[in-house]
């Protein structure tokens, strides 16, 4: 049969909570979004990691990726040493936390 039954997979979400969470709160959030949901937050300290990561994200990547002009793409800014460090930095967090699902 060609049918694929999804039933022994298991899924684990990391990403990044777009609110701040005071450092007191991270571990309770950090239980709760494991145990609740099997969601491992990532919590990007740097604002202009985070501001780069979603500029570069949300205005270059999606715009290339759904056929549409990035603004950003075309404009001195999408050059910007910063804005790519940015996210970089972020994207080097996800993959921390995929190894060390990978390596548990």
């Amino acid at each position: 049969s060609s049918t694929i039954r999804a039933t022994n997979f298991n899924f684990v979400c990391i990403g990044f909570p777009d609110v701040h969470i005071p450092e007191d709160r991270r571990p309770e959030v950090v239980d709760t979004l494991w145990n609740d949901h099997k969601c491992i937050p990532i919590f990007i300290e740097n604002k202009d990691d985070y501001e780069g990561y979603q500029q570069y994200s949300k205005e270059i990547l999606w715009s290339i990726l759904h056929c549409v002009t990035p603004s950003l793409y075309l404009s001195d800014d999408a050059l910007n040493t910063n804005l790519w460090r940015g996210y970089k930095a972020v994207n080097k967090k996800f993959v921390e936390e995929v190894v060390n699902i990978v390596q548990s």
